[in-house]
């Protein structure tokens, strides 16, 4: 139905609204790696590049960050963890940094760099704030901060065992 509309700024953001949905739904259904997720999320990414990057650059990166991480294909999902700091940094977002650090440290201990996935999760954690946190948490959502300590385990047992 889109492809009937004219090609205006309106049109392509109804796209790219689309597209971001598809792509969660696809991820959920199909899987973080299906290739539909990530032609869905490339598109988004044209889509965020035709109207400017906005809010929604933030979701569709992370969302190819995955793709990529499961698919082993680290350097890109390095790539695209570097450019969530980088986008999380400029908006001064706790939230948004914390997501980006985490995706950032993902990616650097798959590649083997531990010291550097330890000092994204400690600058993950710095963030966490555990009351604020416990006000704003959802019934089933991952608490983060529990997510950076449990994950801090594995570098640092890692640099361990290769010292």
């Amino acid at each position: 139905m889109l492809k009937t509309l004219s090609d205006t700024s309106e049109r392509t953001q109804q796209e790219l609204d689309m597209q971001i949905t598809l792509g969660q739904e696809l991820t959920v259904t199909k899987g973080y790696a299906a290739p539909e997720v990530g032609h869905t999320y490339a598109r988004a990414r044209e889509l965020c590049q035709q109207v400017g990057e906005t809010q929604q650059l933030f979701p569709v990166l992370r969302g190819l960050w995955n793709f990529y991480l499961i698919r082993r294909e680290l350097r890109t999902a390095r790539e695209l963890a570097e450019r969530l700091l980088s986008l999380a940094q400029h908006a001064q977002d706790p939230a948004l940094l914390q997501q980006a650090h985490s995706a950032l440290a993902g990616a650097l201990v798959h590649l083997g760099e531990f010291s550097a996935t330890q000092a994204h999760l400690q600058q993950g954690l710095a963030l966490y704030d555990l009351l604020q946190r416990r006000t704003r948490a959802l019934p089933l959502e991952i608490d983060i901060g529990v997510f950076f300590l449990a994950y801090m385990t594995r570098p640092l047992w890692l640099l361990v065992q290769f010292q």
